[in-house]
């Protein structure tokens, strides 16, 4: 079957997009021994398979990693029941003597699409739900078929999602970046306004040593210079009493 490598592509754009939101179940139905050593072989699996012709697979795939797996174990039947994340989930697929089923269920809802080929459902963690389920058919190259309780926005949601992802982490960075920009003009600032302090202190400094009278010293010119000075009025009055 030609179809494996979108099988990849698409597990690939739910586990490698968010590996800890997603839990991949697949159940195959008339799936061929070639496929189904290809399929594992993209994740780094080795899986002992009955029969050449048809034989039954049930996997359950997590953050890229095969977490579960089960083939032909008797008469071509695999089967593998667990609990997790709070719900019950069911897999199973049998391929024995020219009858084919396949069934994958949530808390005792059937969700597979139980066509020829891979079927696959995937559960979402954030949401508690199965957000998907679609068949990628062994009769069909590249055939892909989806129950029609979804829609088929599930994959481009995620690259979207991927991208807003990305503005935002893009956007955070320029925020740090402008941060970093605004505590350097922060420090400069301040020490531009230390500069000039001690600029101003020494031009007074001179100012009053310039101005002083023979025999009289640095505090009395100082305290003559502000003795020369208009009494403050108005607004500027209040703030000289406020500061008392």
């Amino acid at each position: 079957m030609a179809a494996t490598p979108a099988i990849t592509k698409y597990i690939d754009d739910f586990i490698k997009t968010e590996p800890n939101r997603y839990l991949v179940l697949l159940s195959t139905k008339g799936a061929m021994e070639s496929d189904v050593h290809v399929f594992f072989n993209n994740y780094n699996k080795t899986i002992k398979i009955n029969n050449k012709k048809s034989n039954s697979l049930i996997c359950v795939i997590g953050a890229h990693n095969v977490i579960r797996h089960s083939a032909g174990i008797v008469k071509c039947v695999s089967f593998y029941y667990f609990t997790k994340y709070d719900h019950d989930f069911g897999l199973i697929s049998r391929n024995y003597r020219g009858e084919s089923y396949t069934s994958i269920t949530m808390d005792g809802k059937e969700y597979s699409v139980n066509s020829q080929g891979f079927n696959i459902v995937v559960f979402d963690k954030n949401l508690g739900s199965i957000i998907d389920s679609v068949c990628f058919e062994s009769t069909q190259s590249n055939s892909c078929i989806r129950n029609p309780d979804y829609k088929g926005t599930v994959t481009r949601s995620i690259h979207a999602d991927t991208k807003i992802n990305a503005s935002v982490n893009e956007i955070n960075k320029k925020l740090d970046n402008l941060e970093c920009e605004l505590t350097n003009l922060y420090n400069q600032n301040k020490k531009l306004k230390d500069l000039i302090e001690i600029k101003s202190q020494q031009m007074f400094f001179l100012h009053i040593a310039d101005s002083m009278k023979k025999g009289e010293s640095y505090d009395d010119a100082r305290l003559r210079f502000f003795n020369s000075l208009p009494k403050a009025s108005g607004n500027l009055r209040m703030l000289q009493l406020a500061s008392k």
